[in-house]
């Protein structure tokens, strides 16, 4: 059976803005990309009611939308969205506490708060908490601490600055996880890992694909 896989923009599709754009070619980079399981990847709106209804447990969502360090809103270019908007239309498309799969809060830098660390104060664990507090204790939450990108090509990258560099990373060495009360969990990050370079190679770090779903 495919695995569902949801780009969800917390927006009307007329009132999405770039997102529209950007939420298909996520779609299709994504659906690209080379993997083991067959996954069964659709859009999503806020005006779309009972898209989030009934999602199986091994299901993730992707909610689309610009953010930043320090700030409790995500933007589509045009209109700003506070965390609790943001939950509030989830809900509203039929996102259920029993709801035991992944939401991952697809916006770079909304995992840290305005000091840049992983605090209780970000847009993802202001929404993770808020969640928490509605009863969904099953739904594993995330957001993340770097710059995203769009998956090009079938491959995921994150890029972030790693001394004067730019070291390659999937996104998944910044995803930052919410415990059972949204706040962020402490685990060890991925690092990047110093090659021997030559005349041959350009960048002194090792180039990572580690995919979002893993």
């Amino acid at each position: 059976m495919a695995q569902v896989r949801i780009v969800y923009v917390p927006w009307p599709k007329l009132e999405a803005g770039e997102l529209h754009k950007d939420a298909k070619e996520f779609k299709k980079g994504m659906s690209d990309r080379p993997s083991k399981k067959v996954n069964e990847w659709k859009l999503a709106y806020s005006d779309q009611p009972g898209q989030l209804v009934g999602l199986p447990a091994d299901s993730q969502i992707y909610v689309l939308g610009h953010s930043d360090t320090g700030k409790n809103w995500i933007t589509n270019k045009i209109e700003k969205l506070e965390y609790n908007l943001v939950c509030d239309r989830l809900i509203a498309c039929g996102l259920s506490e029993h709801y035991a799969g992944r939401l991952k809060f697809y916006n770079c830098l909304n995992a840290l708060d305005a000091e840049g660390a992983k605090g209780k104060n970000s847009f993802a664990s202001k929404a993770a908490q808020f969640l928490r507090k509605k009863e969904f204790k099953n739904v594993r939450i995330f957001g993340y601490a770097g710059i995203l990108c769009q998956p090009v090509a079938g491959l995921q990258k994150m890029y972030v600055p790693y001394r004067g560099t730019q070291a390659k990373f999937g996104a998944r060495a910044v995803r930052v996880e919410y415990d059972e009360t949204g706040l962020p969990m402490m685990v060890q990050p991925i690092v990047a890992k110093p090659v021997v370079t030559s005349e041959e190679t350009s960048s002194p770090f090792e180039e990572y694909s580690a995919w979002e779903e893993d």
